[in-house]
C-alpha cells in the first residue's frame, strides 16, 4: 500500500531520528501513536533473569496506564508464553506486521481471565484492535512494536505498512545497543579476569602500547626492568611472553600478552625484603604471591589458608613496608631487596 507523501516524510524523519544515539524510544511511541491513529502505542522488550524467568527489559509507551509495565510482568510470571514466546517467537511471527481485530484476541482475554481475573481490567490485554510487529534479530526478539485501538475500525494495511517502514531501522538500533552492551560487559570483565592470572599479563595495542596490565604486570613495569619490558612488548621481542591476537569487527588487532618471571627471582627478593622489613616467614610467602600478581583468592589457595588470613597479612605488610597500597608495595618489592 502506498502511503501519502506527508506521512512518508514524517516516517522518514522518524527513521532518521531512530538512528543510534537518536531520540528516546518514548518519543518513537508518541510519533507511532499519531501515525497509526491509535489510542495507544508501545515499544517493549523482554529478557531472561538469572533464574531463567522472563522479565520486562524495556517499556516505552504513550496512552498506556502507569501500571502497564507491572501488569505485563505479572502476566509473564503467570504464563511466559501466553501471547507469543517473549524471547524467541515462532519463525512465522518474526519481522511481520500483523493486525488483529478485537474479537480475534478475545480468546486471549479469556485465557488471561483464567490466569488472573484482575488483569482483564486492562483493555489493551485482549480487549482492543491491535497491530504489532515483532522486531527480531534472527530468532531473538528485540522488541514488540505496535498500537491499540478501541471500538473504532480495526487496523488495516496502512498501519502494517507504517510498521514495516519503521521496524528495520529500529532493529538496527536495538541490535547495535545490545552488541555495545555486551562489548562493555566483556571489557569490564577483562581486568577482573586478568587479575586472576598470577603471571604478568597485558592488553597491548597493535602499535605496542600497553592499554591494561594486571597486578603482576604493573609491578613488572614499575620495577627496575620496566623499560626493557615496555620495549619487549612494543617489538614482541622476548620469547618468555606468549602473544594471543584479539580481533573485533571494525578495530585493528590487539594482543593479550602473558609472561613469566623466574620463580627464584621472587623468592630471592622476598627473602631480602623479609630481612630488611622484619617479616615473618608467612608474610614473606604472601609478599612473594602478591609480587607474582596473585589476588587474595589465588594467594589463599596457593598457601592453603583463607582469604581473611591473606588480608590480615597484607595489612601487616603494608604497615611494615610503609606503603599505602598493594601496587606501591609490589613496586617497592621489585625496587629493593
Amino acid at each position: 500500500m502506498r502511503l501519502d507523501r506527508s506521512l512518508v516524510r514524517r516516517l522518514d524523519a522518524l527513521c532518521a531520528a531512530l538512528r543510534p544515539a537518536g531520540v528516546p524510544l518514548d518519543a518513537v511511541a508518541a510519533e507511532l501513536k499519531d501515525a497509526l491513529d491509535a489510542d495507544r502505542a508501545a515499544v517493549f522488550g523482554f529478557r531472561a533473569s538469572a533464574d531463567d524467568r522472563v522479565q520486562l527489559a524495556m517499556f516505552h509507551a504513550v496512552g498506556m496506564p502507569g501500571s502497564a509495565p507491572r501488569t505485563l510482568d505479572e502476566a509473564l510470571a503467570l504464563d511466559p508464553s501466553w501471547v507469543f514466546h517473549p524471547l524467541r517467537p515462532a519463525a512465522s511471527e518474526r519481522n511481520r506486521a500483523v493486525a488483529f481485530r478485537s474479537r480475534e484476541v478475545e480468546p486471549l482475554r479469556e485465557r488471561v481471565r483464567a490466569l488472573d481475573h484482575a488483569l482483564t481490567a486492562q483493555p489493551w490485554i485482549g480487549g482492543e484492535h491491535q497491530v504489532r510487529y515483532l522486531v527480531c534479530d534472527g530468532p531473538d526478539l528485540l522488541a514488540w512494536l505496535g498500537g491499540f485501538r478501541g471500538g473504532r475500525s480495526a487496523f488495516g494495511e496502512r498501519a502494517a505498512a507504517i510498521l514495516r517502514r519503521i521496524a528495520p531501522v529500529l532493529r538496527d538500533r536495538l541490535r547495535l545497543e545490545r552488541d555495545l552492551g555486551r562489548g562493555l560487559l566483556a571489557f569490564a570483565a577483562l581486568p577482573a579476569a586478568l587479575e586472576e592470572v598470577a603471571a604478568p599479563a597485558f592488553l597491548v595495542s597493535a602499535r605496542g602500547h600497553v592499554l591494561h596490565a594486571n597486578g603482576a604486570g604493573t609491578a613488572q613495569l614499575a620495577g627496575p626492568g620496566g623499560r626493557d619490558v615496555r620495549a619487549w612488548l612494543a617489538t614482541r621481542g622476548h620469547p618468555a611472553y606468549r602473544w594471543t591476537e584479539l580481533r573485533a569487527p571494525g578495530l585493528p588487532p590487539h594482543f593479550l600478552v602473558i609472561g613469566q618471571r623466574p620463580p627464584s627471582r621472587h623468592a630471592e627478593r622476598a627473602a631480602a625484603c623479609a630481612r630488611e622489613w622484619g617479616l615473618t616467614p608467612r608474610q614473606a610467602e604472601v609478599l612473594a604471591a602478591l609480587a607474582r600478581g596473585a589476588s587474595n583468592k589465588v594467594a589463599a589457595a596457593e598457601l592453603g589458608c583463607g582469604e581473611p588470613t591473606v588480608e590480615f597479612h597484607v595489612t601487616a605488610l603494608l604497615a611494615k613496608a610503609g606503603c599505602e597500597s598493594r601496587a606501591a608495595l609490589v613496586a617497592r618489592f621489585w625496587s629493593e631487596g
